[in-house]
């Protein structure tokens, strides 16, 4: 009888650590990431420096699962806001690069960029240990791939026969911000794994770009943003976030 109270006590403890352990800080010093290879968070990241950062986060997330860099952490803050940072996309204002290369590197950054959401994933814990870091990893991949639409506005004036193959691919790159702005939409939409801070948050930053994109987004995407925000609503407690949304939906 006393080892089944036991048994009982200890899986309460495990709930509630797993429960409030996202608000503590694991997280390790700079110079124990750089050990392990990570790059200098202290100046701006290329393809090749985001690969190898992914890679060796990607190896530890399993056996080490809570020692990942955290938004806002003293000690590993800084190294987290260089991983997800749009900085780090500095090809953009290379004058010595054509329209087209651009537009290649864009589209492997989004490709990298994509697998922080997987880095910071368990799909093992019920609820997310890094909910602030998934946060704000959607929020700008939403801003990532808006930045690619508004290439494609250079891409379709130009009349460079190399840049004009890339036309054909634009829908492709609108449907991508539609994409990712449909999956924050559904991640926000479990408010119950996000401080009520963290979900104004991604409201303030997904309605103002509905707000920029709203002219060429065709029926059928704004029907599909619909449906995600009434999800949104159906789920939320906030009134800021209710707000918010409903202020959307009546201009879409």
């Amino acid at each position: 009888m006393r080892y089944i109270i036991f048994l009982i006590f200890v899986t309460v403890i495990i709930n509630v650590s797993c429960n409030r352990g996202s608000n503590r800080d694991y997280s390790l010093s700079l110079k124990k990431y750089r050990e392990m290879g990570i790059p200098n968070p202290n100046k701006v990241w290329n393809l090749e420096e985001i690969g190898i950062a992914i890679n060796v986060f990607s190896g530890i997330k399993w056996s080490k699962p809570y020692i990942l860099p955290r938004k806002g952490s003293k000690k590993s803050g800084a190294l987290f806001e260089r991983m997800i940072s749009l900085e780090n996309m500095t090809f953009l204002q290379d004058d010595t690069l054509q329209l087209h290369d651009k537009a290649y590197l864009s589209l492997e950054f989004l490709q990298l960029f994509d697998k922080w959401s997987e880095v910071y994933t368990n799909p093992i814990w019920k609820k997310q240990y890094y909910h602030r870091e998934l946060a704000e990893i959607n929020i700008n991949e939403v801003r990532l791939t808006e930045i690619m639409v508004e290439l494609t506005k250079d891409v379709m004036a130009s009349k460079d026969p190399v840049v004009m193959m890339l036309q054909a691919g634009v829908p492709q790159i609108k449907l991508n911000y539609v994409s990712s702005l449909v999956n924050a939409l559904n991640l926000q939409s479990h408010s119950s794994q996000f401080l009520n801070k963290d979900l104004e948050l991604i409201a303030d930053s997904l309605s103002s770009s509905i707000m920029r994109n709203n002219e060429w987004m065709d029926s059928l995407s704004k029907v599909k943003i619909k449906k995600s925000i009434d999800i949104v609503l159906d789920s939320t407690s906030s009134d800021y976030v209710k707000e918010k949304y409903l202020d959307i939906t009546g201009i879409l």
